[in-house]
């Protein structure tokens, strides 16, 4: 599944059949959180790997967003 592509289709306050931009987000933060939990459990994702890739303001958002959520901590 790739996580940019699907964040930046999606509307900051209009809801779409896939929810909003925040609800994705909280879903892909309860994710990793979950993912703590769960002994050996892996979590492999992709993200662009510079801005220019990530492709205009939503792309840029999504980007900053879902990087902040999958950095290991």
């Amino acid at each position: 599944m790739s996580l940019l592509p699907s964040c930046v289709s999606l509307s900051l306050v209009k809801a779409t059949e896939a929810g909003t931009f925040d609800s994705n987000l909280t879903f892909f933060q309860a994710l990793t959180e979950a993912m703590k939990a769960v002994p050996n459990a892996i979590l492999l994702a992709s993200l662009p790997e510079s801005e220019l890739e990530a492709g205009g303001h939503m792309g840029q958002l999504a980007l900053n967003s879902l990087g902040k959520i999958l950095r290991p901590s």
